[in-house]
């Protein structure tokens, strides 16, 4: 089952909604409960966790951004495989 960028992009809006238009620290959310985990040191993700504990915590930086463009890629080889 894929994703379509509309779902996602759902999703990343109700994250920042909740967040204070800024993602989560360290998570991105793909669902309406989950989240991916990201490493910023590694730029890899980690796991899939809970939304609501990440959306407490925001974060003007640029790691948001590297952390979306992981998760879309590591989506897009999900849906390959």
């Amino acid at each position: 089952m894929t994703r379509t960028n509309r779902e996602m992009g759902w999703h990343l809006q109700r994250l920042k909604s909740l967040c204070g238009n800024k993602l989560a620290r360290h998570g991105i959310c793909v669902s309406e409960h989950w989240c991916y985990v990201g490493d910023p040191v590694s730029f890899v993700v980690l796991d899939v966790a809970r939304c609501l504990p990440f959306a407490a915590e925001c974060n003007r930086g640029v790691w948001n951004m590297m952390l979306l463009a992981i998760v879309l890629v590591h989506a897009a080889l999900q849906v390959q495989h």
